[in-house]
């Protein structure tokens, strides 16, 4: 993927989700990208073996692998939030959904049924924004690896 923000969001909730093993590799890739991944060539796709091979024994399901030793601070932190994002109950998926949207907790309690303080306590028991900003931290750290990369 080349947009570190969507990349970060879909693998931490694959990986919450305990259905896959997710590895992050970033670094150069060879041109033209290959139908299928496997197929794929350059040290971010041999980063992402490595790192896919990792989160088969981790908790998380999740783990990274660079050139550099922010690849160590970025998998701590998305199998933090990975960690995090598994234990959602529905309910905090329905409000937490409806605030990514834009909705104010008073909108989303008037579309739930609920009291704007079970809005709140739903997002708050979630970690719904502390989780969205840590994943938002980690795609601006990515974009700086992946920029210092390109001008190696």
């Amino acid at each position: 993927m080349d947009n570190a923000n969507e990349a970060i969001r879909l693998a931490v909730m694959m990986a919450a989700s305990g259905d896959w093993s997710v590895g992050i590799g970033f670094g150069q890739v060879e041109t033209p990208l290959p139908e299928e991944t496997r197929a794929g060539r350059g040290p971010a796709f041999e980063y992402a073996r490595v790192a896919v091979e990792r989160a088969k024994n981790t908790n998380a399901h999740l783990a990274v692998h660079g050139p550099s030793h922010e690849a160590t601070r970025l998998e701590a932190e998305l199998q933090l939030t990975a960690c995090i994002v598994s234990k959602r109950r529905a309910t905090a998926w329905e409000a937490g959904t409806l605030a990514d949207e834009g909705l104010t907790q008073q909108q989303i309690a008037k579309e739930l049924g609920i009291t704007q303080q079970a809005v709140s306590s739903r997002l708050s028991a979630a970690l719904w924004f502390e989780a969205n900003r840590m994943m938002d931290e980690a795609a601006k750290s990515l974009n700086r690896q992946l920029k210092m990369l390109k001008e190696q």
